[in-house]
């Protein structure tokens, strides 16, 4: 499963960003409690990343409709991918979130 999003769609459903977020050209800091709405053709959910960001390296958990998992991922410039393993339908499953920071609010 790949599920792709911007992330300028979570700054709609955030109202600001946590403390020490920058601009994108300073170099965002996502590290945070990010909440996605996942919309797929058959469901629609949302799920819960708490982001730990260290220079380029993200670390964190997810929450949501797969249970409670590990995540890894990137945040390169403006680019940021989000990997979580999943079990669906008793396979392992990679989801890997892709997006592009454009702007920050706050």
């Amino acid at each position: 499963m790949r599920t792709s999003l911007l992330l300028t769609l979570l700054l709609g459903l955030v109202e600001s960003l946590p403390a020490g977020a920058r601009s994108p050209a300073q170099g965002a800091n996502l590290s945070g409690e990010w909440v996605f709405s996942v919309n797929m053709a058959r469901s629609n959910f949302e799920e819960t990343f708490v982001l730990i960001q260290e220079g380029e390296k993200l670390t964190g958990t997810y929450k949501g409709e797969f249970g409670e998992k590990t995540i890894t991922g990137t945040v390169k410039g403006n680019q940021v991918v989000v990997v979580v393993e999943v079990v669906r339908e008793r396979r392992n499953v990679k989801a890997t979130y892709t997006g592009t920071i454009e702007r920050i609010l706050g």
